[in-house]
């Protein structure tokens, strides 16, 4: 389990599209999967700012 497979069981929790959060948080859709499924192993700071 990745540090950040938190992020979709709170998007499910708050009901939002992945499509939501990732134009909230101006990233890719592609980005964010791959950062909840844990391939992303260091992400920026600034944009784990912007999702969580």
């Amino acid at each position: 389990m990745s540090s950040f497979a938190y992020l979709q069981q709170k998007r499910k929790q708050l009901n939002l599209k992945v499509n939501d959060i990732c134009q909230q948080a101006n990233i890719t859709r592609a980005y964010f999967n791959q950062l909840v499924s844990g391939k992303i192993k260091n992400p920026s700071a600034t944009k784990t700012q912007c999702v969580t």
